[in-house]
This record gives C-alpha cells, structure tokens and sequence, in this order.
C-alpha cells in the first residue's frame, strides 16, 4: 500500500504538472525529451504503485480501466514527438478520471476502516500473517477474516454471520488457489455424492498435491477443510431453529471460537505455509 496518501497525493500532483508544462509548449509538436521523459515517469509510477494499490483497496480491475486506458496511450505519445494538443486532450480526461476515483478511494478507506477499531484488541501471530497475505491476495477475504475476529472479541446476540464470513473466506481462498475446472480435470478426481462441483476437501487436496507435500502435511489440511464446511453449515442450520438467541449466545461462540481454529489451520496451510 502506498505510504499514508504520500504518493497518491504525489502522483496526482505530478499530473497537474505534467498538464501545465505541456500547456506552456509553444510548438506544435511536445519536443523536449524532458517532458517525454516526465510523462513516461509518471505512467511508471501509475502502473507500479498507485494502480496496485487501487486495486488492493476495491478489488475490482474496472474501477482502473479508464487510468490504464490513458497511461497506455501517453507512453505511445511520449515515444515520439507528437502533437501538442493530443496531449492536452488525453492529460484533460486522464486529470478528470483521477479525480473520480478519488471519491471511490476516500468511500474504500472508509470502509475497511470501519473494521479497524482504534482500540482493538491485538491479533495473534498466526492471525496477523493470515491477515496480511489476504491483504495482499484477496482484500474482499481480507475484510471479511477481520470482521470475524472483530466479532469474537464482542458480545454479540448471534454469531451466525461470523460462521458465514469464516466460511466464505476459506470457499474464496480454494476458489482462487483450485478454481473447479482445474480441479475436475486433474487425474484420478471424482465428485463426490450428490455434489456437482468439486469439495472444499477435494479442492485442498489439489492444493497441497501440487506442491509435492506428504501425505502426513495433506490429509490434517484436507480434513480441517471438511471441518469448516461441514460444521459451519450445521452450526448456521442449528441456529435457526433454537427458541432463544441470548440463552445459546455462549455456546454459539464458543462453537465459532472452535470452528475458527480449523479456519485458522486450513489458511495457514494454505496461504502462510504454502
């Protein structure tokens, strides 16, 4: 991530710059390779830090469709010694799509910092690693641990979406590391009964087979994966139908608290260790 708003607030600087600068040529073509030079620069640090870091905070590559757009075309144009006024159109609405992003870069920070309490309680070790190469993978499974953990440290009435994010942070997790086609067309794969694509189980088997780990590091990780998906589903099931939420509010955390150990296990494995 970019350091504080440092570079975001460098690079949109260095725009203006850049605009100003072309907008004082007096020639008809953009001739000096100092300028050139500036605009190659500034699609470096677009492409190398500020498009990454976008990325990491809204997931999604159409949000960067349009910068990649204009980055592209500004390295064709500072290639050679082009016109004057295709700079400044492209510069135009490259400066205008910077600016509506911004907005979505402020509502993304304010978002993810509405899981961050300013006095929360410190994570473990093995929670923090997890947490950072999910950060880095998978933000979206990133907010979605930490609000797990967030909720484990309260009192709440129902602990059953804290089931649902956990299990839903391992299903992303298999799903990006084994998507299904991959795993379908590995030898000797068969579904299981009554399943039309492949188990959490099935698909961390894939995983770790990959990499040439023995048996003794595979089936532990392989049956953590079952654990998760099995239990998390009766423990939402059984919630729905107990008469009382405040009287099974104890034991439905510590039910999660248990079932997070076998999350923990499955992401170690598969994320930390891997």
């Amino acid at each position: 991530m970019l350091d504080a708003d440092a570079d975001w607030q460098q690079f949109g600087k260095d725009l203006e710059r850049l605009r100003a600068a072309i907008r004082k040529t007096q020639s008809v073509n953009v001739n000096k390779s100092e300028i050139r030079e500036d605009a190659i620069a500034l699609v470096q640090t677009y492409f190398r830090a500020v498009r990454p870091h976008i990325l990491n905070l809204l997931g999604s590559e159409q949000a960067t469709e349009p910068l990649d757009y204009y980055a592209q075309h500004l390295v064709q144009l500072a290639q050679g010694r082009n016109a004057r006024r295709s700079y400044m159109a492209l510069l135009r609405d490259f400066s205008q799509e910077w600016s509506n992003l911004a907005w979505l870069r402020e509502k993304a920070l304010g978002d993810f910092a509405l899981v961050q309490p300013a006095q929360a309680k410190a994570f473990s070790r093995t929670e923090q690693r997890i947490l950072d190469t999910l950060k880095a993978t998978l933000p979206n499974s990133a907010k979605s641990y930490e609000q797990a953990l967030r909720d484990l440290e309260d009192e709440k009435l129902s602990y059953r979406g804290t089931a649902v994010e956990l299990r839903e942070v391992v299903r992303e997790v298999l799903d990006h590391l084994a998507p299904d086609e991959p795993v379908m067309k590995s030898d000797g794969f068969k579904l299981e009964a009554e399943q039309k694509t492949p188990t959490m189980r099935q698909k961390a088997r894939f995983i770790l087979a990959s990499r040439d780990l023995p048996a003794s590091v595979q089936k532990p990780a392989e049956q953590a994966a079952d654990v998760v998906d099995e239990s998390i589903a009766r423990f939402v099931r059984s919630t729905y139908v107990r008469s009382s939420a405040s009287t099974h509010s104890a034991q439905s955390r510590l039910e999660v608290e248990k079932l997070k150990t076998y999350v923990d296990a499955v992401l170690t494995e598969l994320l930390v260790t891997g």
